[in-house]
Protein backbone atom coordinates (compact mmCIF):
# COMPACT_ATOMS: atom_id res chain seq x y z
CA UNK A 1 0.00 0.00 0.00
CA UNK A 2 1.29 3.43 -0.99
CA UNK A 3 0.26 5.48 2.02
CA UNK A 4 0.99 8.83 0.37
CA UNK A 5 -1.01 7.90 -2.73
CA UNK A 6 -4.00 7.05 -0.53
CA UNK A 7 -3.62 10.31 1.39
CA UNK A 8 -3.40 12.32 -1.85
CA UNK A 9 -6.52 10.58 -3.17
CA UNK A 10 -8.46 11.28 0.02
CA UNK A 11 -7.33 14.92 0.04
CA UNK A 12 -8.56 15.35 -3.57
CA UNK A 13 -11.95 13.73 -2.83
CA UNK A 14 -12.67 15.97 0.17
CA UNK A 15 -11.33 19.12 -1.45
CA UNK A 16 -13.29 18.60 -4.67
CA UNK A 17 -16.33 17.01 -2.96
CA UNK A 18 -16.64 14.27 -5.57
CA UNK A 19 -15.15 10.90 -6.47
CA UNK A 20 -15.60 11.73 -10.14
CA UNK A 21 -13.82 15.08 -9.91
CA UNK A 22 -10.98 13.51 -7.89
CA UNK A 23 -10.59 10.73 -10.46
CA UNK A 24 -10.37 13.33 -13.24
CA UNK A 25 -7.71 15.32 -11.36
CA UNK A 26 -5.66 12.25 -10.50
CA UNK A 27 -5.96 10.67 -13.94
CA UNK A 28 -7.48 7.42 -12.70
CA UNK A 29 -10.94 5.81 -12.84
CA UNK A 30 -13.71 6.56 -10.35
CA UNK A 31 -13.61 2.91 -9.30
CA UNK A 32 -9.91 3.26 -8.44
CA UNK A 33 -10.65 6.32 -6.27
CA UNK A 34 -13.37 4.39 -4.42
CA UNK A 35 -11.02 1.44 -3.93
CA UNK A 36 -8.30 3.66 -2.45
CA UNK A 37 -10.69 5.34 0.01
CA UNK A 38 -11.95 1.96 1.22
CA UNK A 39 -8.39 0.71 1.59
CA UNK A 40 -7.44 3.82 3.58
CA UNK A 41 -10.44 3.40 5.92
CA UNK A 42 -9.57 -0.25 6.49
CA UNK A 43 -5.99 0.67 7.30
CA UNK A 44 -7.02 3.43 9.73
CA UNK A 45 -9.93 1.36 11.07
CA UNK A 46 -12.17 4.42 11.01
CA UNK A 47 -14.92 5.78 8.77
CA UNK A 48 -13.75 8.90 6.98
CA UNK A 49 -16.69 9.58 4.64
CA UNK A 50 -20.48 9.18 4.82
CA UNK A 51 -21.68 8.20 1.35
CA UNK A 52 -25.24 8.86 0.14
CA UNK A 53 -26.71 9.05 -3.31
CA UNK A 54 -27.13 12.80 -2.93
CA UNK A 55 -23.86 14.01 -1.43
CA UNK A 56 -20.54 13.14 0.12
CA UNK A 57 -20.21 13.82 3.85
CA UNK A 58 -17.01 14.00 5.92
CA UNK A 59 -17.04 12.50 9.40
CA UNK A 60 -15.44 14.23 12.39
CA UNK A 61 -12.51 11.82 12.23
CA UNK A 62 -12.43 12.28 8.48
CA UNK A 63 -12.18 16.08 8.86
CA UNK A 64 -9.29 15.78 11.31
CA UNK A 65 -7.51 13.37 9.03
CA UNK A 66 -8.11 15.65 6.03
CA UNK A 67 -6.44 18.59 7.79
CA UNK A 68 -3.46 16.38 8.61
CA UNK A 69 -3.29 15.20 4.99
CA UNK A 70 -3.26 18.79 3.72
CA UNK A 71 -0.36 19.68 6.04
CA UNK A 72 1.71 16.55 5.34
CA UNK A 73 1.22 16.67 1.57
CA UNK A 74 2.08 20.39 1.49
CA UNK A 75 5.35 19.69 3.32
CA UNK A 76 6.20 16.84 0.96
CA UNK A 77 5.48 18.91 -2.15
CA UNK A 78 7.52 21.84 -0.80
CA UNK A 79 10.46 19.55 -0.14
CA UNK A 80 10.19 18.03 -3.62
CA UNK A 81 10.23 21.53 -5.14
CA UNK A 82 13.29 22.50 -3.09
CA UNK A 83 15.12 19.33 -4.12
CA UNK A 84 14.21 19.87 -7.76
CA UNK A 85 15.49 23.46 -7.58
CA UNK A 86 18.65 22.25 -5.89
CA UNK A 87 19.28 19.64 -8.56
CA UNK A 88 18.82 22.27 -11.23
CA UNK A 89 21.17 24.64 -9.37
CA UNK A 90 23.94 22.02 -9.30
CA UNK A 91 23.98 21.80 -13.06
CA UNK A 92 25.32 24.09 -15.73
CA UNK A 93 28.33 26.29 -16.30
CA UNK A 94 30.46 27.81 -13.54
CA UNK A 95 32.63 30.64 -14.89
CA UNK A 96 35.87 31.21 -12.95
CA UNK A 97 38.43 33.98 -13.51
CA UNK A 98 42.01 33.41 -12.38
CA UNK A 99 45.57 34.45 -13.10
CA UNK A 100 47.34 32.15 -15.54
CA UNK A 101 49.90 30.79 -13.08
CA UNK A 102 47.44 30.14 -10.25
CA UNK A 103 45.02 28.51 -12.69
CA UNK A 104 47.57 26.23 -14.33
CA UNK A 105 49.49 25.19 -11.21
CA UNK A 106 47.03 25.30 -8.31
CA UNK A 107 43.50 25.17 -9.72
CA UNK A 108 43.98 22.61 -12.51
CA UNK A 109 44.43 19.51 -10.30
CA UNK A 110 41.60 20.61 -7.97
CA UNK A 111 39.26 21.20 -10.91
CA UNK A 112 40.02 17.70 -12.19
CA UNK A 113 38.84 16.21 -8.88
CA UNK A 114 35.83 18.54 -8.77
CA UNK A 115 34.71 17.51 -12.26
CA UNK A 116 34.80 13.85 -11.21
CA UNK A 117 32.82 14.52 -8.03
CA UNK A 118 30.27 16.88 -9.63
CA UNK A 119 29.93 15.81 -13.27
CA UNK A 120 26.80 17.92 -13.89
CA UNK A 121 28.67 21.18 -13.14
CA UNK A 122 30.75 22.46 -16.06
CA UNK A 123 33.61 24.71 -14.86
CA UNK A 124 34.85 27.26 -17.37
CA UNK A 125 38.23 28.54 -16.16
CA UNK A 126 39.37 31.73 -17.89
CA UNK A 127 43.01 32.66 -17.28
CA UNK A 128 44.13 36.27 -17.32
CA UNK A 129 46.85 38.20 -15.58
CA UNK A 130 44.21 40.12 -13.65
CA UNK A 131 45.10 42.80 -11.16
CA UNK A 132 43.32 44.47 -8.29
CA UNK A 133 41.63 46.86 -10.68
CA UNK A 134 39.56 44.03 -12.21
CA UNK A 135 36.65 44.17 -9.78
CA UNK A 136 34.01 44.09 -12.50
CA UNK A 137 34.29 40.35 -13.10
CA UNK A 138 30.64 39.89 -12.08
CA UNK A 139 29.44 42.26 -14.79
CA UNK A 140 31.55 40.33 -17.29
CA UNK A 141 29.68 37.13 -16.51
CA UNK A 142 32.02 35.40 -14.06
CA UNK A 143 30.73 33.64 -10.95
CA UNK A 144 34.06 33.65 -9.12
CA UNK A 145 37.47 35.25 -9.20
CA UNK A 146 40.54 33.52 -7.72
CA UNK A 147 43.15 36.15 -6.89
CA UNK A 148 45.91 37.11 -4.44
CA UNK A 149 44.34 40.51 -3.78
CA UNK A 150 41.65 41.31 -1.25
CA UNK A 151 38.73 43.54 -2.27
CA UNK A 152 37.25 46.60 -0.60
CA UNK A 153 33.94 46.64 -2.47
CA UNK A 154 30.87 46.07 -0.30
CA UNK A 155 29.09 44.06 -2.99
CA UNK A 156 31.87 41.44 -3.06
CA UNK A 157 33.12 38.85 -0.58
CA UNK A 158 36.80 37.83 -0.58
CA UNK A 159 37.35 34.55 1.26
CA UNK A 160 41.02 33.74 2.06
CA UNK A 161 41.83 30.13 1.19
CA UNK A 162 45.61 29.67 1.36
CA UNK A 163 48.81 31.54 2.15
CA UNK A 164 51.37 31.52 -0.68
CA UNK A 165 55.00 31.97 0.47
CA UNK A 166 57.31 34.00 -1.78
CA UNK A 167 61.02 33.48 -2.39
CA UNK A 168 63.83 35.57 -3.87
CA UNK A 169 65.72 33.35 -6.33
CA UNK A 170 68.39 33.41 -8.99
CA UNK A 171 70.10 30.88 -11.25
CA UNK A 172 73.57 29.68 -10.19
CA UNK A 173 74.94 31.13 -13.44
CA UNK A 174 73.72 34.62 -12.46
CA UNK A 175 75.26 34.35 -8.98
CA UNK A 176 78.60 33.23 -10.41
CA UNK A 177 78.58 36.21 -12.76
CA UNK A 178 77.12 38.95 -10.54
CA UNK A 179 77.79 37.79 -7.00
CA UNK A 180 75.55 36.83 -4.07
CA UNK A 181 73.50 39.61 -2.38
CA UNK A 182 74.11 39.47 1.39
CA UNK A 183 71.36 41.92 2.42
CA UNK A 184 68.19 43.25 0.79
CA UNK A 185 69.96 46.57 0.18
CA UNK A 186 72.39 44.79 -2.15
CA UNK A 187 69.50 44.16 -4.54
CA UNK A 188 69.75 47.78 -5.70
CA UNK A 189 72.85 46.74 -7.63
CA UNK A 190 71.25 43.71 -9.27
CA UNK A 191 68.95 43.10 -12.22
CA UNK A 192 65.63 42.36 -10.44
CA UNK A 193 62.70 40.98 -12.40
CA UNK A 194 59.07 41.34 -11.30
CA UNK A 195 55.88 39.82 -12.78
CA UNK A 196 53.89 43.06 -12.59
CA UNK A 197 54.70 44.65 -15.91
CA UNK A 198 56.92 47.26 -14.22
CA UNK A 199 60.66 47.77 -14.55
CA UNK A 200 60.83 49.32 -11.05
CA UNK A 201 59.09 48.48 -7.79
CA UNK A 202 59.63 48.03 -4.04
CA UNK A 203 60.38 44.68 -2.39
CA UNK A 204 59.73 44.39 1.34
CA UNK A 205 61.64 42.20 3.79
CA UNK A 206 61.43 41.59 7.51
CA UNK A 207 64.84 41.22 9.14
CA UNK A 208 66.61 41.49 12.50
CA UNK A 209 66.18 45.27 12.49
CA UNK A 210 62.57 45.28 11.32
CA UNK A 211 61.00 46.11 7.98
CA UNK A 212 63.29 46.82 5.05
CA UNK A 213 61.90 48.27 1.83
CA UNK A 214 64.21 48.15 -1.18
CA UNK A 215 63.60 49.91 -4.49
CA UNK A 216 64.65 47.48 -7.24
CA UNK A 217 64.74 47.68 -11.02
CA UNK A 218 65.38 45.37 -13.94
CA UNK A 219 65.81 45.13 -17.68
CA UNK A 220 62.74 43.01 -18.38
CA UNK A 221 59.06 43.88 -17.93
CA UNK A 222 56.35 41.21 -18.04
CA UNK A 223 52.99 40.48 -16.42
CA UNK A 224 53.64 36.73 -16.62
CA UNK A 225 55.14 34.64 -13.81
CA UNK A 226 56.06 32.07 -16.45
CA UNK A 227 58.10 34.58 -18.45
CA UNK A 228 59.88 35.83 -15.32
CA UNK A 229 60.62 32.26 -14.22
CA UNK A 230 62.00 31.24 -17.61
CA UNK A 231 64.14 34.36 -17.79
CA UNK A 232 65.48 33.82 -14.28
CA UNK A 233 66.31 30.19 -15.06
CA UNK A 234 68.48 31.45 -17.93
CA UNK A 235 70.54 33.65 -15.64
CA UNK A 236 69.13 37.04 -16.63
CA UNK A 237 68.41 38.33 -13.12
CA UNK A 238 66.95 37.89 -9.64
CA UNK A 239 63.21 37.28 -9.18
CA UNK A 240 60.71 37.42 -6.32
CA UNK A 241 58.17 34.72 -7.09
CA UNK A 242 55.59 32.56 -5.35
CA UNK A 243 57.22 29.40 -4.03
CA UNK A 244 54.55 27.32 -5.77
CA UNK A 245 55.84 28.66 -9.11
CA UNK A 246 59.50 27.70 -8.62
CA UNK A 247 59.44 24.97 -5.96
CA UNK A 248 60.58 22.24 -8.36
CA UNK A 249 63.36 24.51 -9.65
CA UNK A 250 64.68 25.06 -6.12
CA UNK A 251 64.58 21.34 -5.32
CA UNK A 252 66.47 20.51 -8.53
CA UNK A 253 69.07 23.22 -7.99
CA UNK A 254 68.15 25.14 -11.13
CA UNK A 255 67.35 28.14 -8.93
CA UNK A 256 68.90 29.21 -5.61
CA UNK A 257 66.88 30.81 -2.79
CA UNK A 258 68.53 34.05 -1.65
CA UNK A 259 68.43 36.19 1.52
CA UNK A 260 67.03 33.35 3.60
CA UNK A 261 67.69 35.22 6.85
CA UNK A 262 64.99 37.68 5.82
CA UNK A 263 61.26 37.02 5.73
CA UNK A 264 58.99 38.07 2.89
CA UNK A 265 55.29 38.65 3.53
CA UNK A 266 53.39 35.83 1.80
CA UNK A 267 50.47 36.51 -0.48
CA UNK A 268 47.03 35.24 0.44
CA UNK A 269 44.94 33.63 -2.27
CA UNK A 270 41.28 34.66 -2.13
CA UNK A 271 38.15 33.35 -3.77
CA UNK A 272 35.95 36.34 -4.57
CA UNK A 273 32.23 36.22 -5.28
CA UNK A 274 29.18 38.43 -5.15
CA UNK A 275 27.76 39.22 -1.71
CA UNK A 276 24.28 37.71 -1.73
CA UNK A 277 22.04 35.67 0.54
CA UNK A 278 21.18 33.29 -2.28
CA UNK A 279 24.57 32.28 -3.68
CA UNK A 280 23.92 29.65 -6.39
CA UNK A 281 24.48 26.18 -5.01
CA UNK A 282 27.00 25.20 -7.68
CA UNK A 283 29.04 28.29 -6.76
CA UNK A 284 28.84 27.50 -3.05
CA UNK A 285 29.79 23.88 -3.71
CA UNK A 286 32.92 24.91 -5.58
CA UNK A 287 33.95 27.53 -2.99
CA UNK A 288 33.63 24.95 -0.19
CA UNK A 289 35.36 22.30 -2.31
CA UNK A 290 38.25 24.62 -3.11
CA UNK A 291 38.68 25.55 0.55
CA UNK A 292 38.72 21.89 1.59
CA UNK A 293 41.13 20.69 -1.12
CA UNK A 294 43.46 23.66 -1.59
CA UNK A 295 46.08 22.19 0.75
CA UNK A 296 46.20 19.02 -1.37
CA UNK A 297 46.89 20.62 -4.74
CA UNK A 298 50.52 19.42 -4.82
CA UNK A 299 49.64 15.78 -4.09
Amino acid sequence: MDRFKLMATYESVVRLGSYTAAARELGVTRAMVSKRILELERFLNVRLLNRTTQKLGVTTDGNDYYNSCVSVLADIRAMEERLAARRKDTRGELRILSSKTVGEIILAPILAKFCNDYPEIRPNLVLRNSGSEEDDFISRGFDLSIRPQDVKISSLVARPIISLPRVVVAAPSYIRRQGLPATPSDLRHHNCLTPHGESECDWEFSGPKGLVRVHVSGTLKSTSNTVIRQTTLRGVGIALLGKYVIDSDIKSGRLMPLLQDYKITPRTLHVVHQRTRTLPLRTKLFVDYLSQHIEDWQK
